[in-house]
């Protein structure tokens, strides 16, 4: 494993995250109304979490493992939203209850051996932030979406 996929994730590292741009809880076309015509932006069921938190990958550790960024798609998730540990951590959405402390998510390395060559880079995205309720928790999950990724065209 190379060095770097261990070392913690730093602020302004970049972050992908693979996800199916054909379904409609992935990604939300914006309209005319909303004045942004022809963007998209990702919505919160594109970022599963589960006891651990939601898979990304580290876009630094990919390029030093001399790989393409699309080598983390497969044929059902062939599209990826880019983000920071920065802009991740930043992120408040008004909803926890212990809003104005801890950052409501937090990122960490979490390397895994291969078996893609990609999975060096493999880090978590977890929840710190405690919620009311689950729909309070799924709706900060959707502004964290929507909020600090963005969608690169492929």
């Amino acid at each position: 494993m190379i060095a770097a996929a261990s070392a913690s994730v730093t602020l302004g590292e970049g972050l992908s995250r693979r996800f199916d741009d054909s379904d409609p809880s992935h990604v939300d076309a914006l309209t005319k109304e909303e004045g942004i015509t022809g963007t998209s932006r990702l919505r919160g069921g594109a970022l599963r979490f589960d006891e651990d938190g939601c898979s990304v990958f580290r876009t630094e550790v990919i390029e030093a493992l001399y790989l393409p960024l699309a080598c983390i798609t497969t044929p059902i998730y062939s599209a990826i939203a880019l983000t920071t540990r920065g802009e991740v951590e930043a992120f408040r959405s008004g909803l926890a209850l212990d809003e104005g402390s801890p950052p409501e998510f937090l990122v960490r390395a979490d390397p895994l051996e291969p078996g893609e060559a990609f999975m060096p880079a493999h880090s978590l995205i977890f929840e710190n932030g405690t919620y009311p309720s689950k729909t309070k928790r799924r709706a900060a999950l959707g502004d964290l979406a929507g909020a600090v990724f963005i969608l690169l065209e492929h």
